[in-house]
């Protein structure tokens, strides 16, 4: 994870995330982060990557088969981009990264689809 922090310029904070729990389990990060907000990312880890969400696209997959729920999820605001990606093998389980806002989400996602697969690997 310090790995990514550093690898990723605008990144700010990797969560690796119990989705079920809703609570985010371990963290790195460039800067502190609030408790309310390790909550909020666990929480929309959760409801985003398990088809919680608020729009009818996410309401269709929480309908759906466990495997066509969706891999990964992107949250922008004016504060941060987010990315959320379901780990491979570990369903229950999401990787977050929180990148300054004008991050580019290609490098995220690529970025961050390596550490899921090299957490994968230990687990």
């Amino acid at each position: 994870m310090d790995g990514t922090l550093h690898s990723l310029p605008d990144c700010l904070a990797v969560c690796y995330v119990d989705m079920p729990e809703e609570l985010v389990l371990t963290r790195r990060s460039t800067r502190p982060f609030s408790q309310e907000v390790l909550d909020a990312i666990a929480t929309l880890s959760a409801r985003l990557l398990n088809g919680r969400g608020i729009s009818g696209a996410w309401r269709r997959a929480a309908l759906a088969d466990i495997g066509d729920l969706p891999e990964e999820a992107v949250a922008r605001n004016h504060g941060y981009t987010c990315l959320f990606l379901r780990m491979p093998d570990h369903e229950d389980h999401a990787l977050c990264l929180v990148c300054h806002p004008d991050a580019d989400v290609a490098q995220m996602r690529q970025v961050g689809r390596q550490l899921g697969k090299d957490i994968a690997n230990v687990l």
